[in-house]
């Protein structure tokens, strides 16, 4: 049954990628222009937000590289922004310091979390995260400015990083009339009128926030489990949820089927079955381009079956067993793992310690697994 469920996800999961690609070989698009992010010129004094300058362009970056009508990248460095009533030379000085940027756009900006004292919450002032960006096209030498606030502040900034995002591609989009249009055709005898922006760009850049794929791996039973269960395949399909770049939620369901054939001859034949669904949080840091290393620990709900086989009636498949036991139990799940990331497909491989709460023993052990993943 494992296997089987293994072999049709993958099949489907291979399915969809090579249509994907097929359509990408059939439909060529127009070439990609660059959009180059600078870090945010942090506003606040106390510190605490600080992260906010690094963190909201590199995800805006990601975001836009995602929805894929442009290409991105982002930097650590900062660049102020250009004042309003900057003379000619001025602007001119400014637009000849990204002349190297060999990109078509950038943007720079600055962000602050202010206190808002007409709303009271949890006993405090209501904070505000505002944002104030520059979006400039290198080639016209054009710029806007853009303001955006929201009340996101904390961890999960998801509503925020996709307005601004959202933002900057519609701005941009007018210079770009033809970003994301199929090339046409040599023999087309006139060409279509390009479409304006998707309606659906934001719902697409909070999609491309989702992973989902199937782990499977041999769990090696340890302590005195051991001497009852034998090692087995287990098979685990998950959903992952990316709240910032390197950090996200994961939602899994995990199956676990052993018995004790070969370990005692003169035991009876008993099968243990272990459903586990879990909630987790992980953290992944990509030191190359297509390769990342990712710490990850869930906890869960696991429901087990222990069944007894009547031996005297082995050969009689209708056979009732000579008991079974239920219990619904916690359970832990800790692993570490490196992923290699090939285009939205990921191939991960790692460990995974194991260890489900039972009353009188706990059971424990190691997993090693692998993992195909999808990335939309």
């Amino acid at each position: 049954m494992t296997k089987k469920i293994l072999f049709s996800f993958l099949a489907v999961l291979l399915s969809v990628n090579a249509l994907r690609a097929e359509e990408a070989k059939e439909k060529p698009q127009a070439p990609k222009k660059k959009i180059f992010v600078y870090a945010f010129v942090p506003l606040d004094d106390s510190g605490k937000y600080i992260y906010y300058s690094s963190v909201i362009p590199a995800t805006i970056a990601k975001n836009i590289r995602m929805n894929g009508l442009f290409d991105s990248e982002s930097t650590d460095e900062t660049r102020p922004l250009l004042p309003a009533n900057a003379t000619d030379d001025e602007k001119k000085k400014y637009f000849d310091g990204m002349a190297g940027l060999q990109s078509g756009y950038a943007v720079t900006g600055y962000c602050e979390v202010t206190e808002n004292p007409k709303v009271i919450v949890n006993g405090r002032n209501e904070l505000i995260l505002k944002t104030k960006i520059q979006v400039f096209d290198l080639s016209s030498r054009k710029f806007e400015t853009l303001e955006f606030s929201s009340k996101e502040v904390g961890v999960i900034l998801k509503d925020a990083i996709d307005e601004i995002s959202a933002g900057i591609e519609e701005w941009i989009y007018q210079f770009e009339p033809n970003a994301g249009v199929e090339v046409a055709a040599e023999t087309e005898p006139e060409a279509k009128e390009p479409p304006g922006p998707s309606p659906f760009l934001r719902a697409y850049s909070a999609f491309s926030r989702f992973t989902f794929g199937i782990e499977a791996g041999e769990l090696f039973v340890l302590g005195e489990w051991a001497d009852l269960y034998n090692w087995s395949l287990y098979v685990k399909p998950y959903f992952m949820f990316s709240i910032i770049p390197y950090m996200g939620l994961s939602l899994s369901y995990d199956y676990f089927s052993t018995d004790n054939e070969d370990l005692n001859d003169d035991s009876p034949r008993t099968y243990l079955e272990i459903h586990t669904v879990s909630l987790g949080v992980y953290g992944t840091y990509r030191f190359i381009k297509y390769i990342d290393v990712m710490a990850s620990a869930s906890v869960g709900v696991s429901v087990s079956k222990i069944t007894v086989e009547n031996n005297s009636e082995e050969s009689n498949p209708f056979s009732d067993p000579l008991g079974e036991k239920k219990s619904i139990d916690p359970s832990m799940d800790l692993g570490v793992s490196i992923g290699f990331h090939l285009s939205s497909v990921i191939l991960r491989t790692g460990f995974n310690y194991k260890r489900y709460f039972y009353s009188d023993e706990h059971l424990h052990g190691v997993a090693v697994y692998g993992s195909l993943g999808y990335n939309f």
